[in-house]
């Protein structure tokens, strides 16, 4: 049978078009399958993505975990359920009793990893010292393998991980914001600033190429410049431009060669983005009598060096900017409390002071109620302690100190499990804080806390704390102010340093100079409010019985100048008539051994000399020198007690007496008393 050609054709085109139409059908069913199964993997996939991108940016840190009551297992549950094998540490002060344990779960999004490596990246760490351990096991900081870290609270819900996506883009965009500032300039008054110091910068060349030069000639007598028209035009235009600049962050480069007689001295040249100064002093050019090019070498030396210093300058203005933390507050925080609280560092005086105020405002160097606290490792390494308790608030003032900046962010995360809800427990938590702040102004030096906020308190629950609670009030918690600043504000001043059953702060003194004058700092504010309590003591007495008496040496200079003590005072000298001894009871126990009278205070007669001296108690040392005089004719002698105190003066002084306003009392001292203290020496 033969086969006609156009049969074969017509064969051969049937067959084309089945095979067309089964790839064709074919692509059309896989199509639908893959448009019905694939938004599933591509979130799958985009889930994984997220997750190992957070992993490898973030460490999350629960610092203030207490082993009596806690929630930390579910905490850190909600955690990986979200982000699976987040890294997690949790830092303790003690090893904990009863051990805390974390036992990993393998949770539903766990498997979507197609691996069976679900690694336990939960951590503990204590921070007590052990002798078994390297210094780099003691390091809590470098456990933390990521460039940022997140310090959050017990008792915390995280339900996405969209939050912290945010917050991390947020902190990047800070960074990358301050980058494109700092290396761009896109506004017409950075062109300005730009083009002013490329102009500097020329000027700066200029100088170094007349030096290159030898500048035209020497040297003649110390500062007189003998050199081309033009130096001189450009020194002239340098001064004048820069007569009203500031003259802080001075940066002095300074050459010189003793053989060949040049000084080259060239006084700030800084950068701060919107102003660009040079400032050059007596440049002396040449190389003695004779000039030479050796002065081109200390030019462009000099403009080296200015370059480098403030490539230098820059960084450091560039890290200060940088250095920002990010508040996370939670849901469940009070409204009617404020949260934040400025503090202020007076280390000199021993001080420090907490001022409530406003969420909106600059100065919220403290968040008080419940918080998470979002930063960068690297800053967390400058600090001296970062993670000391108590926490955050240790963490805090190191923040205040380094100028690190914060931001509260709009976003919260969500609260747990409410805890200490019972008595027994917060107590028992309240003790543990307080030890801890305790601790913390051990450290800091502070012996004097000033608190400020707006809130109502009336007479009655006043009398009630004192009662209930006579110990010095020195946490904070988040109930510290009122969020209604309309309300008056109060004040609080607590003493936590010596007490009358501690040793003073000050003694042992010696050469008339206390220890904490070496520190440049002035005396501990507790013992100044000892020697006030002491000094009216005495004063009283001595009026009672009717002694007379008059302040003397220091005490009446600081009087005359101030009518307060002196910030460096450690005593006090009152100085009476001997013959009025046996009027004061406490002054005639005290000459045969130590008295302690119904007020405390103890009396007692110095082994050096017939003088007394009155101290807070016996423990406590801070007090007042009561130095004894007898008149002799017209002549005022000090009875049997020696030193540079012990100086005779014409009875002249005492007669009549005068007054002077002291610590808020109008106390006796002798006339003239400029002239009664040049006799004496008391400058």
């Amino acid at each position: 049978m033969r086969f006609r050609p156009s049969k074969l054709l017509v064969v051969f085109i049937i067959i084309i078009n089945i095979i067309l139409f089964y790839y064709t059908w074919k692509s059309f069913i896989w199509k639908t399958v893959l448009n019905t199964s694939s938004p599933s993997i591509l979130f799958n996939n985009k889930i994984i993505k997220t997750s190992k991108h957070l992993r490898k940016s973030i460490t999350i840190v629960f610092r203030n975990i207490y082993n009596f009551e806690n929630d930390l297992k579910s905490s850190i549950d909600s955690i990986l359920e979200i982000i699976p094998n987040m890294p997690i540490i949790i830092i303790q002060d003690n090893i904990p009793y009863p051990p805390l344990i974390y036992e990993n779960n393998i949770t539903t999004i766990q498997s979507l990893n197609n691996n069976n490596n679900n690694e336990n990246t939960v951590k503990f760490i204590n921070l007590s010292f052990d002798i078994n351990k390297t210094s780099k096991d003691l390091s809590a900081l470098l456990a933390i393998k990521t460039k940022y870290v997140l310090f959050l609270p017990d008792s915390i819900r995280i339900t996405s991980k969209n939050l912290l996506q945010k917050i991390l883009k947020d902190i990047q965009n800070i960074g990358n914001v301050k980058a494109n500032s700092n290396g761009i300039i896109n506004n017409k008054n950075g062109k300005n600033n730009m083009k002013y110091s490329k102009k500097k910068h020329s000027e700066l060349n200029a100088i170094a190429s007349l030096m290159s030069d030898g500048g035209g000639g020497g040297v003649d007598g110390a500062n007189n410049i003998i050199g081309s028209d033009a130096s001189k035009t450009i020194l002239n235009n340098h001064n004048s431009n820069n007569i009203n600049n500031n003259n802080n962050n001075n940066n002095r480069f300074h050459s010189k060669d003793s053989s060949n007689n040049k000084n080259i001295n060239v006084d700030e040249f800084h950068v701060d983005g919107s102003n660009s100064r040079v400032n050059v002093e007596g440049i002396v050019v040449g190389g003695g009598i004779n000039g030479g090019n050796d002065g081109g070498d200390d030019g462009r030396n000099i403009v080296d060096n200015i370059n480098i210093n403030n490539n230098i300058n820059m960084k450091k203005d560039n890290n200060n900017n940088d250095r920002k933390l990010i508040i996370i507050p939670f849901a469940g925080n009070l409204k009617s409390f404020s949260s934040c609280t400025e503090i202020i560092l007076n280390f000199r005086n021993w001080t420090i002071e907490y001022n409530a105020v406003n969420t909106t405002s600059m100065n919220c160097d403290l968040y008080l109620q419940k918080h998470g606290i979002f930063i960068d490792v690297d800053i967390l390494k400058e600090m001296p302690d970062a993670l000391a308790s108590p926490f955050p608030e240790m963490f805090y003032i190191q923040a205040k100190i380094f100028k690190v900046k914060k931001k509260i962010f709009p976003s919260a995360f969500q609260d747990g499990k409410r805890l200490f809800t019972s008595y027994h427990t917060k107590q028992r938590r309240m003790e543990i804080r307080r030890k801890q702040f305790r601790e913390m102004y051990r450290k800091l030096q502070i012996k004097r806390i000033v608190k400020r906020s707006h809130k109502i308190v009336s007479k009655v629950e006043i009398k009630d704390q004192a009662l209930i609670n006579p110990t010095h009030n020195i946490i904070l918690d988040s109930q510290f102010s009122s969020s209604n600043f309309s309300l008056p504000l109060q004040t609080e001043i607590d003493l936590i340093g010596c007490e009358r059953t501690t040793k003073s702060c000050i003694f042992p003194v010696y050469n008339r100079k206390p220890f904490y004058v070496y520190l440049e700092k002035h005396t501990p504010p507790c013992c100044l409010e000892k020697l006030k309590s002491v000094f009216h003591h005495v004063l009283d007495e001595f009026e009672n019985v009717g002694i007379r008496y008059w302040l003397d040496n220091i005490a009446l200079k600081s009087a005359i100048e101030t009518g307060q003590l002196s910030p460096d005072a450690y005593e006090i000298d009152i100085s009476f008539i001997s013959f009025d001894l046996d009027r004061s009871n406490s002054l005639k126990k005290s000459q045969t051994r130590p008295f302690t009278d119904s007020d405390g205070f103890y009396w007692i007669k110095a082994t050096d000399g017939q003088y007394f001296r009155v101290q807070f108690s016996k423990i406590n040392q801070i007090g007042i020198n009561l130095l004894p005089f007898e008149i002799n004719a017209n002549r005022v002698k000090p009875a049997e007690f020696f030193g540079w105190k012990a100086k005779e003066f014409s009875s002249e002084f005492l007669h009549p007496m005068s007054t002077v306003n002291f610590l808020g009392k109008n106390v006796m001292c002798p006339n003239n008393v400029r002239e009664y203290l040049d006799k004496k020496n008391i400058n």
